[in-house]
């Protein structure tokens, strides 16, 4: 199967891509973001990681469809399967702002030792439509409907 991912790539170096990758298996989707390193690529070493469940899934389809915000916490210590172990990560949080143009992503990651990563980015109106259409795809295959 096919990821989809979302560019924004900038001559500053400053842009950011997200992607969302369904994985039959472990029942979610991963979604990656990272922070642009040249003009026309990221740093997909430095990225952060979420695995999203179909409890994850459903919010940010709802968050689409009824154009609300949606957060979403995950910590890895208290759920095995809220997110993919990591030796570095504490927590991850994950939260979706309604813009009038679209809606703004902004993913950030606490470390173990307390550092913060967050990154963000906004996608149009007609993505979200895309990644909503892919999103409930995801939960009719993982409940083989």
């Amino acid at each position: 199967m096919k990821k989809i991912t979302f560019y924004r790539a900038n001559k500053m170096i400053k842009g950011t891509a997200i992607s969302f990758d369904f994985n039959k298996e472990k029942e979610s989707v991963f979604m990656e973001i990272a922070s642009q390193k040249e003009e026309k690529a990221f740093d997909w070493e430095k990225r952060i990681t979420m695995k999203l469940s179909v409890t994850d899934i459903s919010k940010i389809i709802y968050c689409i469809e009824q154009r609300k915000d949606v957060q979403i916490f995950h910590d890895p210590n208290k759920n095995e399967f809220a997110q993919t172990k990591t030796d570095t990560a504490k927590n991850t949080s994950f939260n979706i702002s309604v813009l009038e143009t679209g809606f703004n992503f902004k993913i950030g990651e606490q470390g173990k030792d307390g550092t913060l990563n967050s990154k963000m980015i906004n996608l149009s109106n007609d993505e979200a439509i895309t990644l909503k259409i892919l999103l409930t795809k995801a939960i009719e295959k993982i409940f083989d409907w």
